[in-house]
């Protein structure tokens, strides 16, 4: 396997700031390092998982499914299928082959404009046709394939935190990781893209007295307060909005 290098221009890249997840990032880079020399591998979530996470026991084949998606969502790969089975190749490969061939199938001969245009859906439910690729731009294509995400908005929902909830921590930084977490929410779920959305959010987490510190706390502890980036890991999240915190 041959040394290779991140590039500078990683840092401000709109499509590495379109992943959802810091996790489906992390499968990115660990995908640059895996790859054959003509920027191509096995694209089974299975094998993914082997691959790029032989010693991480909690990311499970699932899992790589679902972080290959926002991937494709981002156009950092394009997953292709050859004898029914899947196959990625990362987008924008400009790596010199020291092989003559790729011991994995060339992509369609169009694979430059499915990278660039064309839909990707993958099934978490079936191991062995877990990805299917739309070949072709077409009507047909497009009533299927899922319609674009608007980005998120981080400072307007940081600002309406700070305005709600201003008994709760301030963001003084805004780390990857904490935007990662915002991005992941945003995108999980159609409801959560709006504005009003997260005005309604912030406003059922002030009624809740554990989460804003108004609790009685236990003798000697400090009362709870939550941040925002506790209040949008996704565990968290979901606690909240089953009531959890709610009396």
């Amino acid at each position: 396997m041959p040394t290779r290098y991140l590039k500078p221009g990683i840092r401000d890249s709109e499509r590495i700031e379109a992943i959802a997840s810091p996790d489906a990032e992390i499968l990115f880079y660990r995908l640059l390092v895996s790859v054959d020399d003509f920027g191509r591998t096995d694209a089974r979530p299975l094998m993914v998982k082997s691959l790029c996470f032989p010693m991480r026991l909690r990311a499970t084949a699932d899992n790589c499914a679902q972080w290959l998606q926002e991937l494709v969502n981002a156009r950092l790969l394009v997953i292709y299928e050859s004898e029914g089975k899947p196959y990625l190749q990362l987008s924008k490969w400009d790596n010199k082959p020291r092989a003559e061939h790729s011991k994995y199938p060339d992509p369609p001969t169009d694979a430059d404009k499915c990278m660039q245009m064309l839909p990707v859906t993958v099934n978490l439910n079936r191991e062995p046709e877990t990805v299917t690729v739309n070949r072709e731009p077409s009507a047909a294509n497009a009533a299927v394939a899922k319609p674009p995400v608007s980005p998120c908005p981080h400072e307007q929902i940081i600002e309406l935190y700070h305005r709600v909830l201003p008994e709760l921590p301030q963001v003084a930084k805004w780390t990857p990781t904490r935007k990662g977490y915002l991005q992941a929410r945003w995108r999980e779920d159609k409801r959560h893209q709006s504005i009003e959305y997260w005005e309604r959010f912030f406003t059922f987490v002030h009624e809740s007295d554990f989460l804003c510190g108004r609790a009685k706390p236990k003798p000697g502890d400090r009362p709870f307060l939550a941040d925002l980036e506790w209040l949008i890991t996704q565990g968290n999240f979901v606690k909240i909005i089953e009531r959890k915190y709610h009396a």
